[in-house]
């Protein structure tokens, strides 16, 4: 009976949602995603990342935008 986020999204260290997933965020709901789209988008194998998943290249920002740009057709 919780709502619940996902980690991987938060620079624990800082204590602050890391930017590029709020740019990720930003850029699937500008391409009329949901939000529960753009979650699990985070979490599936990607062809282009040779089936890592963009939630394993999120500290990578410039790779993550990149990838995220190509999906959402920015």
């Amino acid at each position: 009976e919780q709502f619940l986020y996902p980690g991987f999204q938060f620079d624990w260290a800082a204590g602050r949602v890391l930017p590029s997933v709020k740019d990720v965020v930003r850029m699937g709901r500008q391409a009329g995603w949901q939000d529960e789209r753009i979650a699990l988008w985070f979490y599936t194998a990607n062809r282009f990342l040779s089936d890592k998943r963009p939630v394993d290249v999120r500290s990578n920002e410039e790779e993550l935008i990149t990838l995220a740009g190509a999906e959402f057709g920015q």
